[in-house]
């Protein structure tokens, strides 16, 4: 069993991070669902820093969307300087390399840009092209508010075998989280 410490200033985020954690053991996508500012994103990072060490490098591939992200942010762009030096026709797709993958607001998303991760998702390789490239993530996020109700039942959304939702705090909690000393520590 890895056991980690995860610092963060994040109240009853507990379960979710064991939620990211259970994905990341059985190796599946997790999707953590939840209304504007009950810090999903933040939980994500601060539950990545802690799987990582440190966030930087091509360890963390974070992508947010919007309905105007095109499917390359998935794919990658083409290697200019392999291509003008070398002549050598290369994709760089950082998505393929990092160790933790979040998409975030995955809701506002185009079709296209959801379809081109069902392969990363499914069966962990990128298919660019004619070119099947293998991902190494161990641990694969998405956030959202909700999933649209003309989505429901999009094949999409099947893909996350682990879902969690994400709730807004209570003014008693706050209060104890201050009383406290902001801080907590998860272990």
């Amino acid at each position: 069993m890895i056991e980690r410490q995860i610092l963060t200033n994040l109240m009853k985020k507990e379960e979710t991070f064991k939620i990211m954690a259970l994905g990341e053991a059985v190796n599946t996508p997790v999707l953590l669902i939840g209304p504007p500012g009950v810090a999903k994103t933040a939980a994500v990072i601060d539950y990545a820093k802690a799987s990582l060490g440190k966030l930087g490098g091509n360890d963390l591939f974070l992508l947010e969307t919007d309905e105007g992200t095109r499917s390359n942010a998935i794919k990658g762009n083409v290697d200019l300087a392999a291509l003008t030096t070398k002549n050598e026709y290369k994709i760089n797709s950082p998505v393929t390399s990092a160790k933790v993958v979040v998409i975030n607001e995955i809701d506002k998303a185009s079709a296209s840009l959801r379809n081109s991760l069902l392969g990363i998702m499914n069966e962990k390789v990128l298919f660019n092209g004619t070119a099947k490239v293998p991902c190494q993530w161990k641990n694969f996020i998405a956030t959202c508010n909700e999933i649209p109700d003309d989505e429901v039942d999009s094949p999409f959304w099947d893909r996350f075998l682990i879902t969690h939702e994400v709730t807004r705090l209570s003014q008693s909690d706050m209060l104890n989280y201050f009383a406290k000393g902001g801080c907590l520590l998860y272990t």
